[in-house]
């Protein structure tokens, strides 16, 4: 079991990401949020009201990029 990162929308937005919401067509009550970066990477999230993305560890997870560009950026997360 990894590291759940979780970030709030609004404090992706203040940086100039984008948010974009998504639909499973099989299961409308499904919705997940795809976050697009300024320069143009995304990510998507396990939820729809806030960015949320399995990182085991910022040296060695295929998601640690995310993670070290909210630091970076100085955007407050949670993980756990």
């Amino acid at each position: 079991m990894g590291r759940q990162i979780t970030v709030e929308l609004g404090d992706l937005e203040k940086v100039g990401c984008n948010a974009e919401w998504h639909k499973d067509e099989s299961n409308s009550e499904n919705e997940w949020v795809e976050i697009t970066l300024p320069d143009g990477r995304s990510i998507h999230s396990c939820f729809s009201d806030c960015l949320n993305f399995d990182c085991r560890s910022i040296e060695h997870s295929t998601n640690a990029w995310m993670e070290q560009w909210l630091i970076d950026n100085n955007v407050p997360y949670a993980h756990g």
